[in-house]
């Protein structure tokens, strides 16, 4: 058969009545529907039709359990890339029977994977224009961001003639410049270390870590800030309080030195953070 993309087949919103109508001369038609059916039950509701979430545990079902209690698992992509080939198909069905059951073919499967993937491909398409003349992004930038669906719910911000985009979830949000580059991440409440405390990491253009700083959320003070200042393997920590700041510089060979300094004497320098949070005591 022909490779299978299912990269965007959580995107399709396939209903049970896609299948009956495109199957409805096929003397497999009901255990295609059912296919649909056990799919449909994963995310823990029968609706009308598939969630993101009875996809995404479609490629990994529990097929039963071990002598220990432990369950005997299916995956679907043997490489995680999008792609199902016929081995992997062919092995997936016959590590699922504990899930599909016995009677269901690996035709009865392919029939459903590549129409939901060929359905999914062409609404995804559609919806990617959608959000691509609603948000005024490209099209690349939409698949750097996680794809349409998640897209759309970033905010265009401008600021000094440039562009940024922003997405804010319940304790999280993110900034990304308009090429797709991560430059700030943000977690508090239940997200963070303590629900008293704001995490907000910047990175440069490769992606990696400049510096991470650690705010208290009732009274907006700094409490900490954790950059790297150049290549000598050594890491910084600031642990800041009433103006005033403790430098401490770690390395593997526990080289432990600390001084007390002003703000204003700190020149933050930029480079990539590689000090654990395991290390990290407030003061």
């Amino acid at each position: 058969m022909d490779n299978i993309n299912i990269s965007n087949i959580s995107l399709s919103k396939l209903k049970r009545e896609d299948i009956k109508k495109q199957f409805a001369n096929d003397s497999r038609l009901d255990k295609i529907l059912f296919i649909f059916d056990k799919i449909n039950s994963l995310d823990g509701e029968i609706g009308n039709e598939l969630s993101v979430m009875d996809l995404a545990e479609m490629k990994r079902v529990k097929s039963g359990k071990r002598s220990d209690g432990s369950y005997k698992m299916a995956f679907l992509e043997g490489k995680w890339d999008g792609i199902v080939n016929d081995f992997e198909l062919n092995e997936y069905i016959k590590e699922a029977k504990g899930f599909y059951g016995d009677d269901i073919e690996v035709e009865d499967f392919r029939k459903f994977l590549g129409f939901a993937a060929s359905k999914g491909h062409t609404s995804y398409q559609k919806h990617l224009e959608e959000v691509s003349q609603k948000t005024g992004m490209s099209q690349e930038l939409i698949e750097k961001l996680g794809g349409a669906f998640v897209a759309e719910s970033y905010k265009v911000v401008e600021e000094n003639g440039k562009k940024f985009y922003r997405r804010e979830l319940e304790g999280f949000y993110e900034i990304y410049d308009e090429t797709g580059n991560l430059l700030e991440q943000s977690f508090s409440g239940y997200l963070a270390e303590d629900e008293n405390t704001q995490e907000i990491k910047k990175f440069d253009n490769s992606g990696k870590v400049t510096s991470e700083s650690y705010i208290n959320k009732q009274t907006g003070e700094q409490t900490r800030y954790i950059y790297n200042k150049d290549n000598s393997g050594k890491d910084f920590k600031l642990n800041i309080k009433n103006g005033v700041a403790i430098r401490q510089s770690y390395s593997q060979l526990n080289d432990l030195n600390e001084r007390n300094m002003k703000l204003e004497d700190i020149v933050f320098g930029a480079g990539t953070t590689k000090f654990y949070k395991s290390f990290i005591q407030i003061r």
